[in-house]
């Protein structure tokens, strides 16, 4: 059995080394079709992506496109003003101004003529009623004459207290407050008083209002001279400031044809 087995070896060795050498060869001729393959030219489109240089040629046909389109016109750039033109426009301004502030000056003149005449309105009925309610008082410092107060006696006096009191409303003497006081018996409205009692009432009354009358005129009237005060002199300030502007164009630039703008006037007298 070891003969048999030795003597078939190299019958084994034969045919692995048969199947070896067919296997190299195959190898081989696979590695030449390869080879042929490569060096063989591309026909056809490929489907591979294309080369990195391909954005660039599109860019450039763009940029072509673009090249071929009309220019677009230059927007048309505002002229810059001379140095003269600024000027002139900045004294035209300060004219305009000055023009409005003396329209509102002479507004704020007649508010103050119209609060100093209500004023002196007021000093001469507070005066009026003060000489009024003096005679009433020296009146009424008399002894009154001893009248029973009887049913008829009382609505007599209340008679005449309210008579009195819408005479006196009527003069301006007593505001619709007091009026309606006097008519409800209240606030020192005494219709069981004696008519000379009464007037004298009456009248102290009606001059202390008119006193206040007069003394709230008087705030207004302050007020106002201050306004229009303030509003004149921004008027002269603006009217000046507008002039020189306009001398100053003359001057540095020499105008031929002279320029007028609004002139300052004269202070208004307040006082």
């Amino acid at each position: 059995m070891e003969d048999a087995l030795m003597s078939g070896i190299p019958e084994a060795l034969t045919i692995w080394l048969a199947l070896l050498g067919a296997s190299l060869a195959a190898f081989g001729v696979l590695a030449a079709i390869a080879g042929r393959a490569r060096r063989r030219p591309r026909t056809g489109r490929p489907d591979t992506p294309p080369p990195a240089h391909a954005p660039r040629i599109a860019i450039t046909r763009l940029a072509l496109a673009i090249a071929k389109e009309p220019p677009a016109e230059p927007k048309a750039r505002r002229p810059v003003p001379s140095e003269a033109e600024d000027e002139l426009r900045f004294a035209e301004e300060v004219a305009t101004a000055a023009a409005r502030a003396a329209v509102t000056a002479d507004r704020r003149h007649a508010e103050w003529l119209s609060a100093h005449r209500a004023v002196d309105a007021a000093w001469l009925a507070f005066e009026a009623a003060d000489r009024t309610a003096r005679r009433a008082i020296r009146a009424a410092a008399f002894p009154t004459p001893a009248t029973p107060l009887t049913p008829s006696e009382y609505a007599a006096r209340e008679r005449h207290l309210h008579r009195a009191a819408r005479t006196a409303h009527a003069r301006g003497e007593l505001s619709t407050d007091q009026l309606i006081d006097a008519m409800t018996h209240r606030n020192g409205f005494d219709p069981t008083l004696h008519p000379f009692e009464q007037d004298a009432t009456l009248r102290r009354i009606a001059r202390d209002r008119l006193l206040r009358v007069y003394l709230a005129a008087s705030d207004l009237e302050r007020t106002a001279w201050r306004e229009a005060d303030l509003a004149l002199a921004a008027k002269q300030s603006l009217a000046r400031e507008a002039t020189n502007a306009v001398r100053k164009i003359q001057h540095t630039h020499r105008l031929a044809t002279p320029v007028t703008l609004l002139a300052a006037e004269p202070r208004l007298a307040m006082r």
